[in-house]
């Protein structure tokens, strides 16, 4: 459980390791504060993805929401705000990268920043097609959700 929790947010298995360290040291600092009713699984997780973040801010990789770039984004700043294919593109393109897993999520941050595949490989510590395979999985989930959507909202519609 801790494992799984820390994996959502970290890519390394040597990095999550050290992560799952530091939670049970904290644990083991905290026991005597437990309570003997409190959820034991749940105080994990919670310490498991407290400790995940602070590593993904210490490392720098922590990325703004996906959110705040809706509202700052060029389209937004440069006037075009009034064009509403280009803010409701916009707002579909990142309402569906909100949906990914953070790690994936920093994949298509670096490669909208220009980073190579081999380049984002080796800041994760991972092969280049384990990542080039990651990247086209959620891209194929992308576009199957945006051709369900396109269906329900045809059915709607009544076409």
């Amino acid at each position: 459980m801790v494992y799984q929790t820390v994996a959502r947010f970290v890519v390394r298995h040597e990095d999550r390791e050290d992560i799952i360290q530091e939670v049970f040291l904290n644990v083991w600092h905290a026991l005597p504060t437990l309570q003997p009713e409190s959820n034991l699984s749940g105080w994990l997780q919670v310490i498991a993805r407290n400790k995940s973040i602070d590593w993904l801010r210490k490392k720098h990789l922590f990325c703004v929401p996906l959110e705040v770039i809706a509202e700052t984004s060029p389209a937004f700043i440069d006037g075009q705000a009034q064009n509403p294919v280009v803010c409701y593109e916009l707002r579909e393109r990142l309402r569906q990268l909100c949906q990914l897993s953070p790690q994936e999520q920093y994949y298509f941050a670096q490669l909208a920043q220009g980073y190579l595949i081999t380049e984002i490989a080796a800041q994760v510590g991972l092969r280049a097609n384990t990542v080039k395979t990651r990247i086209a999985r959620a891209r194929a989930r992308m576009q199957r959700e945006e051709r369900r959507q396109s269906l329900e909202q045809n059915r709607h519609e009544g076409r």
